[in-house]
């Protein structure tokens, strides 16, 4: 496994201002996602959505499947996850990039849209 820091540098290549990459190790028990926020690039190790309010319908598009699909998302989450220092923190997304980790932690989940 690499380092937290050559994680966030490796997984930032392509991504723009708000983008999202998930990294699964194989043989590790980790879901671990970087998301950009603006000009922040957050890594979230385990992340797990605690509250979601605001249901819609959008279409998304994903780098691992061709075009753009429905799916339900919510335009407020609040999650909890691990650093990069390993603290845990909860903290409440909105807009884009609530879009963004939902999107995220369901390839964590096993779920494509």
């Amino acid at each position: 496994m690499l380092p937290i820091p050559d994680i966030i540098r490796r997984e930032r290549w392509g991504m723009g201002k708000e983008f999202g990459r998930l990294r699964m190790d194989s043989g590790q028990h980790r879901r671990i996602i970087v998301v950009a926020n603006g000009a922040r690039h957050m890594l979230m190790h385990n992340p797990e959505i605690l509250e979601a309010a605001g249901p819609y319908e959008t279409e998304e598009g994903c780098l691992s499947l061709e075009g753009t699909r429905p799916c339900k998302r919510y335009r407020r989450i609040k999650v909890r996850y691990l650093d990069e220092c390993w603290t845990e923190r909860t903290f409440t997304f909105t807009g884009y990039v609530a879009e963004i980790i939902q999107h995220e932690i369901d390839h964590c989940n096993g779920v494509l849209i």
